[in-house]
């Protein structure tokens, strides 16, 4: 994750696990969390889910006409609390070959350091 200071607010974006699921299920329990803080070591608060899962290693950027982007691995197409899915993280054969077939990096974009983020489309960035 990564975090932008507005001024007065440091705002970090971070990967967070669901149901206190292993990083081996990343896929159906990563999402990306925002949260502030008035000092960049912290204590942060959590404000809201800013991408939902499928979305890991969050890279936030204030872009040049102000507006923001997070760049990360996967789609954030998912439901915001994992589908309540926390598998054992063993992906059989198939299931792998068909995540691997659709995963990609995207471009979340918003006017404001709160959202909404909305994905840029087409997927921009491709497979990893």
């Amino acid at each position: 994750g990564g975090a932008i200071f507005d001024g007065s607010k440091y705002h970090l974006y971070v990967d967070a696990m669901t149901n206190e699921c292993p990083l081996s299920t990343w896929t159906k329990n990563s999402r990306i969390d925002h949260a502030v803080a008035d000092a960049v070591e912290g204590p942060y608060t959590f404000q809201e889910v800013a991408v939902n899962t499928w979305s890991h290693n969050a890279a936030p950027v204030e872009l040049a006409d102000g507006t923001f982007a997070i760049f990360h691995i996967g789609d954030g197409s998912g439901a915001p609390d994992g589908g309540q899915n926390c598998s054992s993280g063993v992906f059989d054969s198939q299931n792998d070959a068909e995540l691997r077939a659709q995963a990609g990096s995207t471009i979340h974009v918003s006017d404001s350091l709160e959202g909404p983020w909305t994905p840029l489309s087409p997927n921009t960035l491709g497979s990893c």
